[in-house]
């Protein structure tokens, strides 16, 4: 087994999250309006979110749970309407209850951390569904919010997305009693078996909470008729392509600049979008080649897209929550792996035109069978941007 390299380090410092990106303002790439046929657009759903507390009886956990294994799961779904215009949920929710009273005191380079809102209405009601279900997981040392924008928009147009904390695998998360646990499962193969069984347990416990006997908020709201999709960035990527492997409810996968795990890592075996960041430090040159092999042997319809001015951390929302300070990978300005001449990273709503248009496409094709959306995925929708490469749809 090789695997490569530890991922997201810095993370570490997930407790010091601001709300800028250091580095040069000026944006790498300007996007025309309407990528992909307008879906880089928020949907026709206002966006709803819960946090779950969620408990594996079957699996024990004493070095990170000290019990049962314990997943915080975070969940957005299409909210009914009576959640339009209702006043978002603040940043401030994610923060463990006991880390909460430091908020005010908590600032890197004069910005209050986690001082924002989000774009979801905490504890609304769920539209009228049902919906198709979509498991993200986060990358090592990261969070289950690590990329809520990306998640936000899933459910905006028509999709609940459950993200856990890997817990131990996370700079901090919580406890069932609520003490907190930092990084206790660290990068590797045994930490990647844990993850797998946590996004299987989850798809579980979704799917159990929606069926019609339920008496939970997502009674009847999800339906797995064609199936589950599962996205992840970093270690979240090796997670979804492994869990992909194994689950066969998994329909539709997202590996996003995946971590590589060989022997775990086989050619998927459901449609497929590969994200890679074509000037990507942290996992590197070796790991997106990886990420393409995996992509060459998978079945289609699948599809291959490197943003060419793309660093790791773009495919995540850490410019937004990490200071620049000590993300240099995505955020500002980095060097070429080419010739090492200084470049600006992407923009990050730049970046999250690509990769919201492309995924809500994918999702909607495989998970909805809207064989509309699966034609846009056939050729490059921002050339200037981007290399694509399309198979089968």
């Amino acid at each position: 087994m090789r695997a490569l390299p530890r991922l997201l380090g810095p993370l570490a410092l997930v407790v010091a999250f601001a709300g800028g990106c250091g580095g040069s303002d000026q944006p790498a790439t300007v996007l025309d309006p309407g990528v992909t046929a307008g879906l880089d657009q928020r949907g026709t759903y206002p966006v709803g979110v819960r946090t779950l507390d969620l408990t594996d009886t079957s699996r024990p956990d004493e070095r990170s749970s000290n019990g049962p294994r314990f997943l915080k799961t975070e969940v957005w779904y299409p909210a009914a309407e009576s959640a339009r215009g209702a006043a978002p949920a603040p940043a401030a929710d994610w923060v463990p209850a006991a880390l909460r009273p430091l908020l005010p005191v908590l600032t890197i380079r004069g910005n209050k951390l986690f001082d924002f809102q989000t774009g979801a209405v905490r504890d609304a009601d769920v539209a009228r569904g049902p919906f198709p279900l979509i498991v993200f997981s986060h990358g090592n040392q990261a969070s289950r919010y690590q990329s809520f924008t990306l998640c936000e928009h899933l459910a905006s147009h028509g999709f609940v997305v459950a993200a856990p904390d890997h817990i131990g695998n996370t700079a901090v998360s919580e406890r069932a009693d609520g003490s907190l646990v930092f990084y206790t499962d660290p990068f590797g193969e045994p930490a990647l078996e844990r993850r797998v069984g946590d996004a299987s347990f989850v798809i579980t416990t979704m799917l159990e909470m929606s069926s019609a006997a339920s008496d939970t908020f997502l009674a009847g709201a999800i339906t797995a008729e064609r199936g589950v999709g599962i996205a992840g960035h970093s270690f979240g990527g090796a997670t979804t392509v492994a869990t992909a492997a194994r689950d066969t409810r998994i329909t539709a996968a997202v590996p996003m600049a995946a971590a590589i795990f060989e022997e775990q890592m086989p050619p998927l075996t459901v449609p497929s979008i590969t994200f890679v960041g074509a000037e990507d430090k942290t996992v590197g040159l070796e790991a997106n080649a990886g990420s393409r092999a995996i992509f060459e042997g998978s079945v289609p319809p699948r599809a291959f897209v490197s943003i060419r001015d793309a660093g790791h951390f773009t495919f995540s929302d850490a410019c937004l929550l990490l200071p620049g300070l000590f993300l240099a990978d995505g955020c500002g300005e980095g060097t070429r792996f080419e010739d090492g001449s200084t470049f600006p990273f992407i923009d990050h709503d730049d970046a999250f035109a690509l990769m919201d248009s492309i995924s809500t496409a994918f999702f909607g094709a495989t998970l909805e069978g809207d064989g509309s959306l699966g034609r846009l995925l056939r050729a490059n929708p921002e050339p200037s941007a981007m290399d694509y490469e399309s198979v089968g749809f």
